[in-house]
């Protein structure tokens, strides 16, 4: 079956279009795998209900931390010093958040646009 795309553009054009539909299937799937990939193991679920979510929320924009919950998951499940974890997220033990990397590269999030502030000063 023919494209309808493919009657009204030229060959070429229509395989750039292709071309670049899978490559943002590639990039989306990618991002979400680097971003919520920890959501798919089995343990996930207990460790979400181990931690406050205002814990979690700092945790989770940490890469080296998504990363680790990853790789293990069940480790996180004895720490209960949710103080020190927070310490070490804020302190940059942890490595940058993503919203310092985002600021840091001058973009910014929806919030900090919705309130009025420059993109090099999302926090």
């Amino acid at each position: 079956m023919q494209h309808p795309l493919e009657a009204l553009l030229p060959t070429d054009l229509v395989e750039l279009i292709n071309f670049h539909v899978c490559a943002l299937r590639i990039q989306r799937r990618a991002l979400h795998l680097l971003y919520a990939g920890h959501q798919r193991q089995a343990a996930w679920p207990v460790v979400r209900r181990h931690f406050p979510f205002d814990v979690l929320d700092v945790m989770l924009d940490h890469a080296s931390v998504r990363r680790e919950l990853c790789t293990e998951p069940h480790s996180w499940l004895v720490r209960s010093d949710f103080g020190a974890i927070l310490h070490e997220c804020r302190e940059g033990l942890w490595g940058p958040s993503q919203q310092a990397l985002r600021a840091r590269r001058g973009f910014c999030d929806r919030g900090a646009r919705a309130q009025g502030l420059p993109q090099t000063t999302c926090r």
